[in-house]
């Protein structure tokens, strides 16, 4: 829906450019942050804003059902631990993979095969489990991820969500190189970048 309304483009993926960094609450809450997708998508679904919650209701960030987190996360049952900090934490994010280099957003008619191109997953966040030990183990919770803070929190599997629209629940080792902690190569089952034939 957002893409229909917005020339095709899919929102941003994070208010720092790059999308590799924890987001700032203040960042978060910017009037230029409105095409970020934690700002952008939740009201095409009649659900608030990321920014809505700042600077009042951090802890209701974590605890509302929303685009931004999953229920069994475990920042939902330690809100405590980050509400009074600077940062904004995500147990779901946006595929960083997709927007690279300068760009800021793209077509979805560049995303080549969208039917096995991840959208959005579920994202690790500090004390959960890792898919494989040689996953990432600093800035997790960033609002855009990829394989290496991929999370598999519901016994041994993560949800998925791809660009065609349908949503996948898959084990750990279906989405992370055991042996790296990063994306499988080649990109074959699971696609993380607009053309499969890039390394991700």
């Amino acid at each position: 829906m957002y893409a229909q309304e917005n020339n095709e483009r899919i929102p941003r993926e994070s208010a720092v450019p790059g999308g590799s960094s924890l987001e700032f609450w203040a960042n978060l809450a910017s009037s230029s942050s409105g095409d970020v997708w934690y700002n952008a998508l939740p009201s095409t679904i009649n659900q608030r804003t990321a920014a809505s919650f700042y600077p009042n209701n951090k802890v209701d960030f974590y605890q509302a059902k929303s685009l931004m987190h999953c229920p069994a996360a475990f920042i939902n049952n330690n809100p405590t631990l980050v509400q009074n900090g600077p940062s904004a934490y995500f147990s779901i994010a946006m595929n960083s993979k997709l927007i690279t280099g300068n760009n800021t957003t793209i077509k979805t008619t560049a995303i080549q095969q969208p039917a096995t191109t991840i959208f959005f997953l579920e994202n690790r966040l500090g004390g959960e489990s890792m898919v494989s030990p040689a996953q990432a183990t600093t800035d997790l919770g960033q609002p855009s991820s990829f394989a290496s803070r991929f999370a598999a929190r519901h016994g041994g599997t993560g949800n998925l969500a791809f660009v065609d629209g349908h949503a996948q629940s898959l084990k750990g080792n279906h989405v992370v190189d055991m042996a790296t902690g990063k994306e499988i190569e080649p990109q074959i089952e699971i696609i993380w970048t607009t053309d499969p034939m890039v390394a991700p």
